[in-house]
């Protein structure tokens, strides 16, 4: 049983049992990628998102893979992160089950380079034809802005630029 009003327009999911809350993003990485996910994390809390990620979501005591399951159905996007050592086993099952739902209702799926990562040729097939976010030399705040974009499916407004001053005589030679 699952009941959500709209597309993702409720704050919970119940789903089978038990109740789920809905997430903007779950970020799906190989542990191994672990210190610079949490750091990205951060920042998109910091922006105001809301994130499922897996050290502070999981119960102790619960099966993680039902509650993996859950997360995936009740995250609006899925942010996939590659760093240098690829897909990890358990994530490449979170791509499937992400890149399943990005076709049945057109859920995001953002693939996000990691530093260390051999570029978009580091991606599994199917996420490749996907349009990426790249933090392979790090979180810029341009990189995070169009991240954030993906999560949210919206385009931020530009930040406003002051005019550039205008000589008040040109020479001419």
């Amino acid at each position: 049983r699952r009941v959500v009003s709209g597309h993702f327009g409720t704050r919970n999911a119940a789903i089978g049992d038990s109740l789920v809350e809905q997430f903007q993003v779950l970020l799906s990485y190989n542990s191994k990628d672990k210190p610079a996910v949490m750091e990205l994390k951060k920042q998109l809390v910091d922006h105001g998102l809301t994130v499922w990620f897996d050290e502070e979501q999981l119960t102790p005591g619960i099966p993680w893979q039902s509650e993996l399951e859950q997360a995936i159905r009740a995250s609006q996007s899925i942010a996939v992160m590659v760093g240098g050592y690829g897909v990890g086993p358990w994530q490449d099952e979170e791509v499937r089950a992400a890149l399943q739902f990005a076709v049945q209702d057109k859920r995001r799926v953002i693939p996000v380079l990691l530093p260390g990562c051999p570029g978009a040729s580091g991606l599994p097939v199917f996420l490749s034809s996907r349009v990426w976010v790249d933090l392979s030399r790090g979180t810029t705040e341009d990189a995070l802005a169009r991240l954030i974009w993906g999560i949210k499916g919206k385009k931020p407004d530009a930040p406003a630029v002051a005019p550039a001053s205008t000589p008040s005589a040109v020479t001419t030679i």
